[in-house]
């Protein structure tokens, strides 16, 4: 079939979570070639289109469960605060930050 009748399919195929409404579609399917970021200084491999919450689960899903309950967040290699739904970039650095304090919704439910 022609390229334009085949729908984008996600590259990541996860149980769902809050990471979910972000998920990034990659507008080249056909480009499969593999590119290296960094998250929390540590080297890791992912398809173009990935967005930075897919690459942080694959990475580490319990980082991306405390970043659906609030409990981290995510900046770039100088500290600027990032989307779960960005887009990576090839070479890009994310650092995911765990907090001490328990998210403000959190803490109003007790």
């Amino acid at each position: 079939p022609p390229a334009s009748a085949v729908p984008p399919a996600p590259y990541f195929s996860y149980p769902p979570t809050c990471l979910d409404s972000h998920r990034s579609y990659s507008l080249l399917p056909i480009l499969k070639e593999r590119m290296k970021i960094f998250i929390n200084e540590q080297a890791v491999s992912v398809e173009p289109g990935t967005t930075v919450g897919d690459a942080v689960r694959s990475f580490d899903p319990s980082l991306a469960e405390a970043l659906c309950d609030g409990s981290a967040h995510l900046t770039d290699g100088v500290g600027r605060r990032i989307e779960a739904s960005s887009v990576v970039q090839m070479g890009g650095i994310i650092r995911a930050v765990r907090s001490a304090r328990r998210a403000p919704d959190a803490e109003n439910e007790q």
